[in-house]
């Protein structure tokens, strides 16, 4: 009798196994990133399976290669209570001499107000540091007294950090007791070494600047710069995180942007395929700030080197109520 073979179905990079940790989730992540596939579907950030955890959240490293987690952080944290910095793809909130900086690795929100909480979990326990003032405790607390005793209406953003040896069933157990009403809100960073210093936070008055405009394109290169070129593939994979952040743009803007609109950027990438300039030859919406973001966004991408100086100009057709809503576990 011919016994039926069961296809091998091979594990997806975001499939951590039963035993991972933190170190294992910012590999995945690492990976993901690698492989320009950053895109998640499925409206949470992380997911219990059977098999093992997933890493289910739409991904924006802010900082490439993602820095490894740290072994111990209760050392830092005990050195006394200041406030926090974070890295995010839409710039730097809290103090840039912040003592402590993390940068995220998921999808997060543009802060509206910069105030941002993040949460340390360490084998000893679970930190609270703010961004805008010193706020928390030396020493470890009980995830459940951190928990019960946050004003999480006076944040706008919420990132998760742990220790690199964490179980991630335990950064699970941690998020699964976020408050529902955080969706959206919540995001997953890694620390940055000691005495990592983060950009500025960009300032209100370059958000709404009109130098971001420019009808007629940027300023025309010198004769003697070497032209690039990029097969049309290569384009559409350096492109790809793009449309991604330009629905996080629209999707959270508080202003005229959040009903869309074409949009049309100018861009110039340089021979190793790092976004030298950005600005945008159109903007329908007439939203400084959605604008101020997409620029933000377009200068974080990467592309293969183009062996010379490349110019494009980029159409977008934004569409309103298109922001990500990640819930911190999926149900």
């Amino acid at each position: 009798m011919a016994t039926q073979v069961e296809p091998h179905r091979a594990r997806s990079p975001r499939d951590l196994p039963p035993e991972a940790t933190f170190a294992d989730l910012a590999t995945a992540a690492r990976r993901q990133d690698a492989l320009h596939d950053l895109d998640g579907d499925a409206g949470c950030l992380l997911r219990r399976t059977p098999a093992g955890p997933r890493l289910e959240a739409d991904l924006a490293v802010a900082v490439r290669p993602l820095p490894e987690p740290a072994s111990d952080l209760d050392a830092r944290l005990a050195e006394g209570v200041a406030p926090v910095s974070l890295l995010t793809r839409f710039g730097t909130y809290g103090t840039s001499t912040a003592p402590l900086g993390l940068v995220a690795m998921t999808t997060t929100r543009p802060a509206a107000s910069g105030h941002v909480l993040a949460l340390f979990l360490t084998d000893e326990g679970l930190y609270a540091r703010r961004s805008e003032r010193a706020e928390g405790e030396r020493t470890p607390s009980r995830p459940a007294w951190v928990l019960e005793h946050t004003a999480w209406d006076d944040v706008d953003l919420v990132v998760v950090t742990a220790e690199a040896g964490v179980p991630v069933d335990t950064l699970l157990d941690l998020l699964d007791r976020l408050p529902d009403r955080l969706a959206g809100r919540v995001g997953l960073a890694v620390p940055l070494a000691p005495g990592t210093q983060l950009p500025p936070s960009p300032s209100a008055d370059a958000a709404v600047s009109p130098a971001a405009l420019c009808p007629e394109g940027l300023d025309l290169l010198p004769d003697a710069a070497p032209e690039g070129d990029l097969p049309a593939d290569r384009l559409r994979t350096g492109l790809a995180p793009l449309a991604r952040d330009a629905e996080l743009c629209v999707g959270t803007s508080a202003g005229a942007g959040a009903a869309g609109g074409r949009v049309v950027l100018a861009l110039r990438i340089d021979p190793t395929g790092r976004v030298q300039d950005a600005c945008a030859m159109e903007d329908a919406t007439g939203d400084p700030a959605l604008r101020a973001c997409l620029l933000e966004a377009t200068r974080t991408l990467g592309f293969d080197p183009p062996g010379g100086f490349l110019d494009l100009a980029l159409p977008l057709r934004l569409e309103p109520g298109l922001s990500h809503r990640q819930r911190p576990v999926c149900r």
